[in-house]
């Protein structure tokens, strides 16, 4: 009785089929009864056929049900042993009783849950069979991860022992090297034969390399160890800069190369950071630059990309026309001991240090590098470095314009640009002409004096020289000389030649002022002189040029 709700309620579809097939008859001896009631007027032999259909429908049902129970009961077996499969059984399977399509049905289950015994048999040894494999290799594993800790230490070890070793030698190295140096330039302000001169040079200029080459190892060394200490005091980025332009300037001139400096204006003067690091990355850019450019120009801008009350970001770029450098190459380029090209080490020598230790300083100063390049366009490398501002700097004075005008002759686009705007900062009223040509038919009544760029190169040294002799000569005109060498002979054939001054390119910030303010001194005796201007004249010409003296 349990099971028979179940059982009712789980065949109570079959059940209203059996109603459904049993109504026509119903209905028909339904109809025959009450034909019988009404019709014929025999209401007994109609109750009679009722009493006798009732029963045997009623009986009809018990029998349908039975038979039913009995042909569902296979399937509720196998719906059962399914049930325990599903739960993780393996030994699973139902007796074969049945005949027909109910045979078949529980014997293709019992080859199924067969089949999924076995399978599961075999899944569960692979599983055992890797679960082992990984134990093993997990060993494997731990063997190995402790082999390699322990090449890591030693080869860690090893490194910090190569450090130590490259830091004394280069130490031990650079005493006898400064030595060398050192009494090697004595020997070379001696008296000696033009061939000795040559030999002296030569170990001059080798050892110079030589104690470069240490000095990098030695900076190398130290930024592989992590022991490299950065100074942070105030100092002057202008003059930073011209420092490192000053030092590659002869090697330019040699090379016929115009070299400039353009910082500008809204660059920060006094700035707090180590001043030597910035020197030497500059340096390394710029011989990079001067190793790898045979002709054009080589340009060191200097620019403030942002600044807030406390610190400022300043971005030198150095840009040459060269012979660039392939994307292949530039993805290695910053490695140590690597130059890109193979060739580059035997052409132009080197350890391939320079560029390594430019970005491992940069990146210790928190700065970014980045390189732009094309074979055969040149190369732009940029470091962007953050100074903090100088809280004790003196505020920015601000130039009052003088009543002086002066003339700038250069041809080169950028060194024109740099040169106005070191005029103008000086607080002149400047013109701009692109060559000397453009001299003819220049009022030269107009100006106080002039910045003459002139060339070293015959034709046109005899060109510039004539050029000054005719200025001096007949307007007796203040002429600062501007010339792309470091021969002190053709400096002073120039000066012979009427140049009140004569600077090497790119001229030095402080050397150009003193030279405006030589030439506006001489300027303006010679004019009081030729024209007889009242003294009060003559005393404002002194306020203008206490006010250069000042800046």
């Amino acid at each position: 009785m349990t099971g028979f709700p179940r059982f009712y309620r789980s065949d109570a579809p079959y059940y209203r089929i059996y109603a459904v097939a049993l109504l026509p008859l119903l209905v028909t001896i339904g109809g025959f009864c009450l034909y019988l009631w009404i019709g014929e007027d025999q209401p007994r032999l109609a109750l009679v056929g009722l009493l006798v259909l009732v029963p045997a429908l009623v009986l009809t049902l018990l029998m349908a049900a039975g038979r039913l129970h009995l042909m569902m009961q296979p399937v509720s077996l196998v719906a059962k042993a399914i049930q325990r499969l599903r739960n993780g059984e393996r030994e699973v399977g139902v007796d074969v009783g049945s005949v027909g399509d109910l045979g078949k049905l529980e014997t293709r289950f019992n080859a199924m849950a067969s089949e999924v015994a076995s399978g599961h048999g075999e899944l569960q040894i692979r599983v055992d069979q890797a679960v082992r494999d990984a134990q093993e290799s997990m060993e494997v594993v731990e063997i190995r991860n402790a082999e390699l800790d322990l090449a890591r230490r030693r080869a860690i070890e090893a490194s910090r022992t190569k450090s130590r070793f490259l830091a004394n030698m280069s130490h031990e190295i650079r005493t006898p090297m400064n030595g060398i140096i050192g009494f090697t330039s004595l020997l070379g302000k001696t008296k000696l034969t033009e061939k000795q001169r040559d030999y002296v040079s030569t170990i001059e200029q080798s050892a110079g390399s030589l104690l470069r080459i240490v000095d990098d190892i030695l900076d190398f060394s130290k930024l592989e160890s992590h022991k490299l200490v950065l100074s942070h005091e105030p100092f002057d980025l202008r003059s930073s800069v011209e420092s490192a332009i000053a030092l590659w300037a002869p090697q330019a001139h040699v090379k016929h190369l115009e070299l400039v400096s353009l910082v500008y204006s809204d660059v920060p003067d006094r700035v707090v950071g180590d001043e030597t690091r910035v020197i030497q990355i500059l340096n390394n850019l710029l011989g990079n630059a001067m190793k790898f450019t045979d002709e054009g120009e080589i340009v060191l801008r200097v620019m403030r990309e942002s600044e807030d009350e406390r610190q400022a970001m300043v971005t030198f770029e150095v840009r040459d026309t060269g012979m660039g450098i392939s994307t292949h190459d530039q993805r290695q380029l910053f490695q140590p001991f690597d130059q890109g090209n193979d060739n580059v080490g035997r052409l132009f020598g080197g350890s391939g240090l320079g560029l390594s230790i430019c970005h491992a300083l940069t990146t210790e100063m928190n700065g970014e590098m980045a390189l732009e390049s094309s074979p055969g366009e040149g190369s732009v490398f940029r470091v962007s470095l953050m100074f903090e501002l100088d809280p004790d700097a003196p505020p920015a004075r601000i130039v009052p314009p003088l009543k002086r005008h002066g003339l700038l002759v250069e041809p080169h686009r950028i060194s024109r640009i740099a040169l106005h705007n070191s005029l103008t900062g000086m607080g002149l009223a400047v013109d701009d002409l692109a060559s000397i040509d453009d001299l003819d038919g220049v009022d030269f009544n107009d100006y106080d004096l002039i910045a003459l760029a002139c060339s070293v190169e015959e034709p046109a040294l005899a060109e510039s020289l004539r050029r000054l002799e005719q200025i001096h000569a007949r307007h007796a005109l203040p002429v600062i000389a501007l010339l792309s060498t470091s021969d002190h002979d053709l400096l002073d054939r120039f000066a012979e030649a009427g140049a009140s001054y004569c600077l090497s390119k790119p001229p030095l910030l402080r050397h150009l002022r003193e030279s405006v303010q030589g030439c506006l001194r001489s300027g303006s005796e010679t004019q009081a002189l030729m024209h007889r201007r009242p003294e009060a004249a003559g005393d404002a010409a002194a306020i203008d040029h206490d006010r250069l003296l000042q800046n």
